[in-house]
């Protein structure tokens, strides 16, 4: 409020006087154009500044956020290395201007400021917008859509070193990005639709190759067993079988060596209860 109340004081002293005056903050520089419309390559620092032709405009050389996201400039939408582009990819760019080179900023990018705060500007910030946007594309590109969630930490921090780079390349020490962070990140949903069918396909052909094996398993241990049952065996297991009948008095095994064979000879069942 006090700000407000200052720099309309100011405003109205002068267009009464003529001349430039005003403060500029802590944090941000001022710079003064001359009448004729030339740039004074010496910035104004924190303070009161009075002129009686000109005027100053302020910049910032606080922190600036260049927000790819529906709080600001609008979600990015970078088309990964499959060639599927994101839903959405909201990244946020944190980047400070050196206070010394601003006024040649002003001076190359014309226009391409943007205000930050009341009559306090960030130079050259639609330029530096153009090329985070270019460099989040450009390393988005390089992963697979369904990789970007997994590799989010790392594709901050290459968007972070490509836009630094593109920045010196052209002002060299006149921008450092601080940080970049990403936030949202949603691929196209008809792809993850896909993607989750095949999941569950896959899923429904494991099941049944392992259910085949167990099936498998049980035919060749069912056909071992089978195998191992010798006659011999199997009539040993007949006469314990009959020894326990016969011992639970159900019935009387008459054991007749028929011609020394060992063969049984028929078996006489007794009542239970005989009178």
């Amino acid at each position: 409020m006090k700000r407000h109340l200052k720099l309309a004081f100011l405003g109205a002293l002068t267009m009464l006087t003529g001349c430039s005056m005003g403060t500029i903050d802590s944090g941000d520089v001022g710079v003064y154009r001359e009448f004729n419309g030339s740039i004074e390559k010496q910035v104004r620092d924190t303070g009161f500044y009075f002129f009686w032709s000109g005027s100053v405009k302020e910049f910032t050389a606080r922190q600036v956020d260049i927000s790819f996201s529906s709080k600001g400039l609008g979600t990015l939408k970078p088309k990964a290395n499959d060639n599927l582009s994101l839903q959405e990819f909201d990244c946020d760019v944190y980047y400070t201007t050196t206070a010394a080179q601003i006024p040649d900023l002003v001076v190359k990018y014309t226009n391409e400021d943007a205000e930050v705060a009341q009559n306090i500007y960030a130079v050259a910030y639609q330029w530096v917008e153009q090329q985070a946007n270019s460099a989040a594309q450009t390393v988005v590109s390089q992963y697979d859509s369904l990789a970007v969630n997994q590799n989010r930490d790392k594709i901050a921090g290459l968007i972070q070193q490509e836009l630094q780079k593109r920045l010196d390349n052209e002002n060299p020490g006149a921008f450092h990005v601080d940080n970049v962070v990403i936030g949202n990140v949603v691929t196209d949903p008809s792809i993850e639709a896909a993607i989750q069918r095949n999941v569950n396909a896959q899923k429904e052909l494991q099941t049944a190759q392992i259910q085949q094996k167990i099936n498998e398993q049980v035919a060749k241990n069912n056909a071992a067993v089978s195998q191992s049952i010798t006659p011999q065996i199997l009539a040993q297991r007949q006469l314990d079988i009959l020894e326990r009948m016969a011992a639970a008095g159900r019935l009387t095994i008459i054991n007749v060596n028929g011609g020394g064979k060992g063969e049984a000879m028929p078996i006489i069942q007794l009542p239970q209860n005989p009178q």
